[in-house]
């Protein structure tokens, strides 16, 4: 390894690092404490070095993907600009700051350029994915426990819905990377499943069951008749002590079947509510101007009293109008088409699926584009980093022949 590969990994290393300190406040929420300013601070660094590898990589032929994700960038940099410029607080009635608008993207797709960049530099290999992932897989865990027995100690229930069952679906895709040893990947694929599921986050949950889907049926597709049936071997053992050890918890506990029973009973905990309240907004009093760029940024607090959509595409709705819905459909069309053209049947292939699509539903259910996890980042970033090789190679080869 040369001096220039060893400070390269150095520096993805420091990238990880400073991302999951971030983590530890963002995930842990302790607002008010020393740590506030060291989360901030790691924030900076880390949008900083992003906006590096964001310029850095402009003008260089890129994945079809970063086309969508660019126009997406400087859309809500627009939106985000003016209540920075603006100064004061969005909306008076909650504590937001003018720029959490544009945090929020920024936060979310500029890693993405930055896990490219050191996936094509050959620095994000699997063994380092593989590294990266416990390290994640730990912290998610810690944050996880540390919310439960929280909110435990306040009161005398003995379960909660908990947000973070969001963060640990994004950790399914990275299962994918141990393919050598299914009972290893399996292992960790019901095992993230059934802290998604006492998380109690219905969206979770559902994302959760069609990863876990996706995951077993690439796993038949791919494996040879012998393989077929160590898979399903492995396969129901695991099932089995899944659902041995986490039958009683649930079908005892009355949180977990008050939840299915709302859902059943058609509860969304509010979002009917706020659905209708931001269309009414939309068709009965907003102008033609409004219908067409939105309100502004955070426009559906003031329409919904202090809360936001939960649901991307109402969100951008709201806030940028039918362009911004237009110019989000010319993300996910550009997903769609960066998918396609793939090698099929190929891991890194299964990876990007995978994640986009566990990204795409939760867009209906949570504000997606705006807490995209660090691990989402770097599986999107990886994947398209191996797609531009693996294009580079084929040109390459094509060449050498003609």
């Amino acid at each position: 390894m040369d001096h220039n590969v060893r400070k390269l990994a150095f520096l993805c290393d420091l990238y990880i690092a400073i991302w999951a300190i971030y983590c530890v406040h963002w995930y842990s929420i302790m607002p008010g404490t020393s740590f506030d300013s060291i989360s901030s601070l790691c924030l900076a660094i880390n949008i900083a070095f992003s906006i590096v590898c964001f310029f850095s990589l402009q003008g260089k032929k890129l994945p079809i993907l970063f086309k969508g994700i660019n126009i997406l960038l400087v859309f809500f940099l627009i939106y985000g600009l003016f209540p920075i410029i603006n100064g004061g607080e969005i909306y008076k009635h909650v504590d937001i700051s003018p720029g959490s608008f544009l945090i929020g993207p920024l936060r979310s797709f500029l890693p993405i350029f930055v896990f490219y960049y050191f996936g094509v530099q050959g620095v994000l290999t699997e063994k380092r994915i593989r590294i990266y992932f416990v390290v994640f897989f730990i912290l998610y865990l810690f944050f996880f426990m540390s919310f439960n027995n929280l909110k435990m100690a306040e009161s005398s229930r003995d379960a909660f819905t908990n947000n973070l069952g969001y963060i640990f679906v994004s950790l399914i895709p990275f299962v994918f990377f141990f393919n050598t040893r299914i009972y290893l990947k399996f292992s960790l694929a019901f095992f993230i499943f059934l802290v998604v599921l006492f998380s109690m986050k219905r969206g979770a949950i559902l994302v959760g069951v069609i990863s876990l889907l996706y995951v077993i049926i690439m796993q038949w597709k791919s494996s040879s008749g012998k393989q077929k049936w160590l898979f399903v071997v492995i396969f129901t053992f695991i099932l089995y002590i899944a659902f041995h050890y986490s039958y009683s918890f649930f079908a005892s506990n009355e949180y977990f079947l008050m939840r299915i029973n709302d859902t059943l009973s058609g509860d969304s905990s509010g979002r009917d509510w706020i659905t209708k309240s931001i269309l009414h907004f939309y068709f009965d009093e907003a102008s033609f101007i409004q219908k067409l760029f939105g309100g502004g940024a955070d426009n559906s607090m003031y329409i919904c009293g202090g809360y936001q959509a939960h649901n991307d595409w109402l969100e951008i709705l709201a806030n940028q109008g039918l362009f911004g819905i237009v110019f989000y459909l010319f993300f996910w069309l550009t997903t769609i088409k960066q998918i396609k053209i793939m090698s099929k049947e190929t891991m890194v292939k299964y990876v990007l699926s995978l994640t986009l699509l566990g990204i795409f539903i939760k867009t209906f259910f949570s504000m997606s584009y705006a807490s995209f996890p660090t691990t989402y980042g770097l599986l999107i970033g990886y994947c398209l980093s191996q797609y531009k090789i693996n294009e580079k190679t084929r040109t390459i080869k094509f060449q050498k022949y003609v």
